[in-house]
């Protein structure tokens, strides 16, 4: 019985990494078995797939992304009628009223519109108009940010007002109302409904549990404060 020798190659071997070239020695060479692998190992896959994995970042177009709000902005001049009379604008009247202190109070019996202009301090009246008479003040809330009197914006003595002009606040409770603005006497006119507005539907709120606020307290003790939530009289919605 004859006896196969073991073959012996010349000593250029390449290696699965396409990378790399390993010149064996004629005394190390390949075992039969390692040159007819036909196969893989799992670590020599990893490899491969590592090696083969190519970066391609390119670059974003931030300009296309949509942009994400939170919160409600305010898209029209809005008065807003509390069910205790209280007479409010929102945040677009706000700005066109920056340092306005009064306003002129303007009505229309036949097309029922009320009409606000603000008048400058300092300002001469138009003519026509009588100090005391034809004016209301405004009242600047305090900003939460900087403390500055633009936080907020409601008319002194609104409730007076909108029983003046026959509007029933404690019928129709809650309401807000789109105002129309006049560019060029800066001038926002109220179109008072003829009819009562019916109360909005108001969910029933749920009981929730308080928000508890750490603070710390002179001994270093962690002590808690519960905050309760705004009841439902304190919220207008005019945005």
């Amino acid at each position: 019985m004859g006896v196969m020798p073991l073959p012996k190659f010349t000593t250029l071997y390449l290696h699965f990494d396409a990378h790399k070239v390993n010149m064996i020695a004629e005394d190390s060479s390949p075992s039969i078995g390692e040159l007819g692998r036909l196969h893989f190992t799992k670590t020599e896959v990893r490899q491969i797939e590592k090696e083969n994995k190519k970066m391609a970042f390119q670059t974003v177009d931030v300009s296309a992304l949509p942009v994400r709000e939170f919160g409600r902005k305010a898209t029209e001049p809005k008065l807003g009628v509390g069910e205790n009379g209280q007479v409010a604008f929102n945040v677009l009247v706000q700005k066109a009223w920056t340092g306005i202190n009064r306003v002129i109070i303007l009505f229309d019996p036949e097309a029922k519109k009320l009409a606000f202009r603000p008048a400058k301090d300092g300002a001469a009246l138009p003519k026509g108009v009588v100090e005391g008479k034809n004016l209301l003040a405004l009242n600047w809330g305090k900003s939460k940010k900087d403390g500055k009197l633009d936080g907020s914006l409601s008319l002194k003595s609104g409730s007076a007002l909108m029983t003046q002009m026959g509007y029933k606040f404690k019928d129709a409770g809650n309401q807000s109302f789109s105002l129309v603005h006049d560019a060029k006497s800066d001038t926002f006119i109220w179109q008072i409904p003829a009819e009562t507005p019916a109360k909005r539907p108001v969910a029933p709120r749920k009981p929730r549990t308080p928000k508890v606020i750490a603070a710390t307290a002179p001994n270093g003790a962690v002590a808690s404060a519960n905050v309760a939530p705004p009841a439902e009289e304190e919220l207008l919605d005019i945005s």
